[in-house]
């Protein structure tokens, strides 16, 4: 009976004094026992105000193509390295200077301290030196090596980003191999033995709070002859069947630009609500890539 009272308290404590990996009191996460039956992967990761000149960055990886959040698969309420295994902890982050990596993805990462992934999925670089044209790119791909580790490709999420900021709530992808196997093979196999992900794809995401249906895409202002293909899936939050007869992206609001490999101007037109427009982005993703870019309409 002492025991099983010593083990609920423990417990207790868990709970109502968040402790991370080290032991240390902190704001921003729940890490909980993981025997735990239920783990709360709600709360956020916060950033604290980053050192003069620099940035900081938080939030959650989800998979591109099922558009669910990543979880661990043992001790998700854990940090990746203090007992979290799976899932998100089998990848890798790296931060870009989105420029730099479009030209060139061998280039040097930027300078990060305090990176930390968990197994809810979510993650933070808490000192980030900010990119010198405005523009990270965060890629996540496997962390080991070996044919048996290899289910992702390189997928890249693009952002604005600029010294003294802190980018939270910030959404980037996994991108699944099978994932890019579903969306070449559902589109006809256009490229013939190479996949989207060979030769480097945007991953066009239009949103006015929600995914916006019926936008089609835009290359420097004007409508693109062949490179655009569209989803047909039913589901909002997934983008795995490619159609290659549409037109206008479906109710996942997404639409794939292939080959993307120079900087190029994307936007769109139809399905947004009015009073709004939406805005261009500029953008590429190089042989190997896929890139996420989100276009969210502005009134």
């Amino acid at each position: 009976m002492e025991q099983l009272l010593t083990r609920v308290a423990l417990a207790l404590m868990l709970v109502l004094v968040p402790l991370s990996a080290s032991g240390q009191v902190v704001a921003d996460h729940v890490f909980v026992d993981g025997f735990e039956s239920a783990v709360d992967c709600s709360m956020e990761l916060a950033c604290a105000v980053p050192p003069s000149g620099k940035s900081c960055i938080s939030g959650q990886l989800t998979e591109a193509g099922s558009g669910a959040a990543m979880r661990a698969f043992f001790n998700a309420g854990l940090a990746c390295g203090e007992g979290a295994i799976g899932g998100p902890c089998n990848l890798r982050l790296t931060a870009y200077d989105a420029i730099a990596f479009a030209s060139d993805p061998g280039t040097a990462p930027l300078a990060t301290t305090g990176a930390i992934v968990d197994g809810c999925g979510r993650f933070r670089f808490t000192t980030i030196d900010p990119p010198s044209f405005g523009f990270v790119t965060i890629v996540a791909d496997d962390a080991a090596g070996g044919a048996e580790n290899d289910l992702h490709v390189p997928g890249a999420t693009l952002h604005a980003l600029g010294a003294n900021q802190r980018l939270e709530r910030f959404g980037i992808v996994a991108v699944r191999r099978d994932a890019v196997a579903r969306w070449t093979i559902s589109a006809g196999s256009p490229f013939g033995a190479s996949s989207f992900a060979d030769v480097g794809t945007i991953l066009l995401q239009f949103s006015a709070n929600i995914p916006a249906a019926g936008a089609t895409v835009l290359r420097n202002g004007s409508t693109i002859a062949g490179d655009d293909y569209y989803f047909s899936d039913s589901n909002p939050a997934e983008r795995l069947r490619v159609d290659a007869v549409l037109t206008s992206t479906g109710v996942n609001g997404a639409a794939l630009v292939a080959p993307a490999g120079s900087p190029t101007s994307y936007s769109g037109f139809g399905g947004e609500p009015a009073g709004c427009t939406w805005p261009s982005v500029v953008a590429a993703s190089p042989a190997g890539v896929v890139t996420l870019v989100r276009i969210t309409c502005a009134p």
